[in-house]
């Protein structure tokens, strides 16, 4: 009975993280320009405390030219993908 109660509790647990996640990459999917940019870090720090990461290392700002460089690439992607 303990070990039932205890997996419903963990199961819980795991669905109302991936609902809240999964709701967190919904609002990221409904942005638009460079508010859905390929350097969004605020997403991935909301991702990782709903899914308790600790991240490893602090990334600092990209130089410009590496930045420009991931936006076209980032768009690229978007574009090669329309029809």
């Amino acid at each position: 009975m303990y070990v039932s109660r205890l997996l419903l509790s963990v199961m819980d647990e795991f669905e109302r993280k991936y609902n809240e996640a999964r709701k967190k990459i919904q609002e990221w999917d409904a942005k638009q320009g460079h508010d859905q940019c390929w350097y969004y870090p605020k997403i991935f720090r909301e991702l990782a405390t709903i899914l308790d990461v600790t991240p490893t290392n602090e990334h600092g700002l990209h130089s410009r030219c590496e930045f420009r460089e991931g936006c076209k690439k980032y768009g690229g992607e978007l574009y090669d993908d329309l029809p």
